[in-house]
């Protein structure tokens, strides 16, 4: 079994699709024709990389269009165990309950400290400057930026569709994480980097 991580896919979200947005500036548009085709390439791309078997963080903006919606994109997904870390747009549009998709993932919330394969690493929608343990080697992956956020080289990074500031619908692997952050520095500017306070990881 392998983990891996994606943010941001915004399944079925009309503005974001370039033919169809009513943005005036379409600069951070995707380019597709129709919502159809882009949510049919994120589907794809998820499951052409993660089994069912496999484990998926999905770090927030999951999909537009409410309850319905999101049954209907959480099925497509061959992954047996997906879970939710609540973005901004979650379960704003249709006023959807959180309580009422629980079942529809292994776990939703709006922020997770995880171990895998030994990595330490905190979850959130959102970039954070500082985490928990960042002094000592944690990872800190994020959404919500679509690229736009400069890489610090501190262990941290936009794991969305645009992260990287370009589209591309493949979640990460623990090994290509470990590819992007293998000439990091910790660059910490936690005021408890020196002590020995901040609490350990022990969630999984």
């Amino acid at each position: 079994m392998s983990v891996f991580f994606t943010s941001d896919s915004h399944f079925g979200h009309k503005n974001i699709v370039r033919s169809l947005s009513d943005w005036s500036n379409k600069d951070q548009c995707r380019d597709f024709f129709s919502i159809e085709d882009m949510n049919r390439v994120l589907i794809e791309g998820i499951n052409r990389v993660v089994a069912p078997t496999d484990t998926l963080y999905h770090l927030g903006d999951f999909n537009f269009g409410g309850l319905h919606n999101l049954h209907t994109f959480r099925r497509a997904i061959r992954c047996e165990t997906v879970h939710l870390i609540l973005g901004n747009h979650d379960f704003k549009h249709g006023s959807v309950d959180p309580r009422d998709v629980d079942h529809q993932f292994a776990s939703v919330g709006a922020y997770r400290e995880i171990v895998v394969e030994g990595q330490e690493i905190i979850l959130n929608h959102y970039a954070q400057r500082v985490w928990n343990r960042q002094s000592k080697g944690s990872w800190h992956l994020y959404g919500h930026s679509h690229g736009r956020l400069p890489r610090l080289k501190n262990f941290s990074l936009d794991v969305g569709v645009e992260g990287q500031g370009f589209f591309a619908p493949f979640p990460y692997s623990m090994n290509s994480l470990r590819a992007v952050f293998q000439s990091d520095s910790i660059n910490c500017e936690d005021e408890h980097a020196s002590s020995e306070n901040s609490a350990p990881i022990n969630s999984n």
